[in-house]
């Protein structure tokens, strides 16, 4: 079963910080695997397989505005999870084809991974979640771990100017 990546990078967040999914697993202790996907705000998302809008919405919990998507396929339920979203584009109980806008990139909910906007990504095969890293991504090269000083240092700065406001780590870096 070949699925379609949610966003426009292939990269996500670096090992030991929250991107392949035994660091998520690691981080929450939950024995369930999750990746984060680093984007831009307001990047579409798209649905990674054909299927039925389970939720769209604004979750309690810690996903922020989340979208789950449902299918059958090999004879298992899949679902797929995109979550920490600016704004949704589909609402539950609509049926997406792989590729189609479903969500706009953000940081909403509780964001405990990449430290700035992106997807938080997970699928399950019959309710067990599953190692997104090992699924067919289709012709497209597997996902890659990658460490992007530049855009990690960006994040940063912009969360410490928020709860500081004191000057960039940048700034400070560079002295």
């Amino acid at each position: 079963m070949r699925l379609t990546w949610p966003v426009g990078t292939r990269d996500v967040f670096p090992i030991g910080i929250g991107g392949t999914s035994e660091d998520h697993e690691l981080r929450q202790g939950t024995g369930q695997y999750a990746i984060d996907i680093p984007a831009t705000e307001g990047e579409t998302v798209v649905a990674c397989h054909d299927g039925m809008v389970r939720w769209s919405g604004v979750t309690n919990g810690p996903c922020g505005q989340m979208v789950e998507i449902q299918w059958q396929a090999e004879g298992s339920a899949y679902l797929a999870r995109t979550c920490h979203h600016s704004a949704v584009l589909v609402l539950s109980g609509d049926f997406v084809t792989a590729g189609q806008p479903i969500a706009r990139v953000g940081d909403t909910g509780t964001v405990v991974g990449y430290p700035g906007d992106h997807v938080h990504f997970l699928i399950e095969r019959d309710g067990v979640r599953l190692r997104p890293e090992d699924m067919d991504w289709g012709e497209a090269e597997a996902p890659q771990t990658t460490i992007d000083l530049q855009r990690i240092v960006t994040a940063l700065d912009a969360i410490w100017n928020v709860k500081c406001g004191l000057e960039s780590i940048a700034a400070i870096t560079r002295k």
